[in-house]
């Protein structure tokens, strides 16, 4: 009968002790998670002093492939470097870091390119929804709960071990391990495993241990491999922060005297590598750790080489002499940023062989551009800029040019006097009788002045020039159509742009738009005046736009963007040129190109409509088709939704896909006009060097 016992009681613990056990730690992940949200708002700013250390062993380079994000320029023969450095980090919520690099110190040939390598791994709060600003979703927040699976391993004490995996295999997951503190519920120690642009590594994050220091990271333990086309590097980073000042958020502080828009007390800097000192006393007086025997093994070896290149004779000591395939190497791969000193300014070249300069799409075809910038800053940030823009259409076989000069004369204002000129996109035009005379090339120059009267709201005025003659056509093929050689037209116009809610912070003297919680309304009016500098033509034209982004969080962002616009006056109307709706020839970036325009839509279309009214939709998330089929190269996912209305064809559609990576991004589209199917296009960009 005992034995019977025994063995019914046996069986019962057998089975029902895992289940509680469970239970015990679904229990505590839901504690756990519940109180996420508040922990990451548990601090609402700090002040401390940061200081990294870390080894990179080089493991292969590539010459010419060198100059993409992660890459360096490293000694021949050389191998291992160390490197270390010392500062301050300050955050202020919601998410907000003020960083700042005293002093370096280490062997790598570029200190200052190396000081901010790889600090946004040191930014955390691991109860965000993402690590580092939007990338890399938290496994802590209660809101990235259902794309991973936790499995707890053991519970030792008030001390519970947890790993964790990612139910998708997206870049944007992480898997590791994590301590929980069964008694606080708080994560005494996480470890984070993942992958970020080229780089996978693995970071431990120790938190600190006293009061609300266990909300806050104390020590961070980092270790990547990059490797991209023959460069390939391992690193490993050790950092310690100290906290100096901690403020809690008992209760709301009192309402400050400044705007409530105003955030220049929570701006974020970013590290001036033109001002670091590289100072191997000062950061050796501010160590946190000591140095590994490793550590100083690779100082004592770049100590050597220095002596030995100081002990060579004066002509061999002297800076290296550049030879033709370094000069081609800088041309057609690097950027390059030329300062001319204080009283001539700064000058950015792009590489002539920049990949993300071409790009291709079903409607245009390839296309090249290359721009430039020069900018001139004066001590009270007054600032002159000129950016001068060249490119080259294949498929139309054309060379477009523009250059804009550009005058900030009140940056706390931000008032700008402006002048652009160029050559402008083809257009289609010449309306006689309700036919159109082919195409045109337009050369026009702008002059505006831009000024905000009041927070969020700017007024820009300006005047446009247009000349405008038959495109390819010759003088008989002109006359034939019954076109003129010339058709000029000159313009005041005046755009009202309107962000109510505006936060920024002010850099200084000039102020820096921030972001704003609603949409911005723009309302745009031109006249075309008849007779002035040889003007043949009069109308009056007036468009609406309004647009806006909503971030709901990490995982969705949502925008949209409607307006319409009408040509009012129509006894002498030549041509019809949109501000808001018209087809750019040269691309310029992911946003303006795959989303919130109509891609497929043909070039004549936008310059043959007296009225038109559009609307755009973007939906956006790193997870949602195929980054729930298993995709680790995909960062975001798009879906598009276009429609258009004219009083040409009542009713256009374009609905598209699209993903972005780390190298480039891809779309695909297809289109309906009035209710049959039009086409279907691809378009791309590279984006590896940017």
């Amino acid at each position: 009968m005992k034995t019977t016992h025994f063995l019914l009681l046996f069986c019962v613990l057998l089975f029902t002790s895992p289940i509680s056990a469970k239970k015990t730690t679904d229990s505590l992940l839901l504690k756990l998670f519940n109180n996420s949200e508040k922990y990451d708002k548990v601090v609402r700013h700090y002040e401390s002093d940061i200081y990294i250390k870390g080894v990179v062993h080089l493991k292969g380079k590539n010459r010419f492939m060198r100059r993409v994000p992660g890459s360096r320029t490293y000694e021949r023969g050389v191998e291992d470097y160390f490197g270390e450095s010392t500062g301050s980090l300050d955050y202020t919520a919601p998410f907000t870091f003020d960083r700042n690099v005293h002093a370096v110190s280490g062997t790598f040939p570029q200190m200052k390119e190396e000081a901010d390598m790889v600090l946004d791994f040191f930014n955390l709060t691991i109860y965000r929804e993402s690590l580092i600003e939007d990338h890399l979703l938290s496994p802590f927040s209660i809101k990235n709960y259902g794309f991973y699976k936790y499995t707890c391993d053991s519970i030792v004490g008030d001390k519970a071990y947890y790993t964790y995996k990612p139910k998708y295999n997206n870049t944007q997951l992480v898997k590791g391990s994590f301590v929980l503190n069964t008694r606080r519920l708080v994560v005494e120690e996480a470890l984070f495993d993942g992958k970020y642009e080229f780089m996978k590594f693995t970071l431990k994050v120790t938190m600190g241990v006293a009061g609300f220091m266990a909300y806050l990271p104390a020590e961070y333990e980092f270790k990547y491999h990059f490797g991209f086309i023959g460069n390939k590097l391992d690193g490993e980073y050790k950092t310690v922060q100290h906290y100096n000042q901690v403020e809690v958020v008992y209760e709301p502080k009192e309402k400050e005297k400044h705007s409530k828009y105003d955030l220049s007390e929570r701006y974020a800097h970013t590290v001036d590598t033109s001002k670091l000192v590289i100072d191997s006393i000062y950061v050796a007086n501010h160590r946190f750790l000591p140095l590994e025997k490793r550590e100083q093994d690779l100082y004592l070896r770049w100590h050597n080489r220095l002596d030995s290149i100081a002990n060579l004779p004066v002509v061999t000591a002297t800076k290296k002499k550049r030879n033709f395939g370094d000069f081609a190497e800088d041309v057609f791969f690097s950027h390059s940023y030329i300062n001319m000193g204080k009283k001539l300014g700064k000058l950015r070249i792009n590489p002539l062989l920049d990949i993300g300069l071409f790009n291709y799409s079903s409607t245009k075809g390839y296309s090249y551009r290359q721009d430039l910038k020069y900018v001139y800053d004066y001590k009270d940030q007054r600032q002159v800029v000129v950016r001068p823009r060249v490119g080259y259409n294949i498929k139309y076989k054309q060379l477009f040019w523009r250059l804009i000069t550009r005058y900030e004369y009140l940056p706390r204002k931000q008032g700008a006097w402006e002048i652009e000129a160029g050559n402008g996109n083809r257009i289609a035009g010449a309306i006689k009788d309700g036919n159109a005379g082919g195409y045109f090339s337009d050369n026009y120059i702008q002059l505006k002045n831009e000024y905000e009267l009041f927070n969020g709201f700017k007024a820009i005025a300006g005047l446009v020039y247009h000349n405008r003659q038959p495109w390819k056509m010759t003088v008989e093929q002109a006359e034939e159509l019954g076109l003129r050689q010339h058709y000029k037209s000159f313009s005041p116009n005046l755009l009202l742009r309107w962000t109510p809610g505006q936060y920024y912070y002010m850099d200084r003297n000039r102020k820096v738009n921030v972001y704003s919680p609603f949409p911005t309304i723009e309302l745009n009016y031109e006249i075309g005046l008849k007779g002035v500098l040889g003007s043949t033509s009069r109308y009056d034209r007036l468009e609406f736009d309004i647009s806006y982004e909503w971030d709901k969080d990490t995982m969705h962002k949502i925008s949209w963007r409607v307006g319409g616009g009408k040509y009012m006056d129509k006894g002498n109307l030549e041509f019809m040129d949109y501000h808001n709706f018209k087809k750019h020839y040269l691309p310029e970036s992911w946003e303006d190109e795959l989303g919130g325009r109509f891609t497929l839509l043909n070039s004549h279309w936008f310059n043959e409509c007296l009225y038109y009214l559009r609307g755009h939709l973007i939906y956006e998330s790193p997870l949602l088709l195929l980054g729930h089929l298993s995709s680790k190269y995909i960062q975001r996912e798009r879906l598009y939704a276009s429609a258009l209305h004219t009083d040409i064809f009542h009713n256009y559609f374009e609905i598209g896909y699209g993903i972005a990576t780390h190298v480039f991004d891809l779309g695909f589209y297809v289109s309906a006009m009035n209710g049959k199917y039009s086409e279907f296009g691809v378009k791309y960009n590279f984006t590896l060097f940017h």
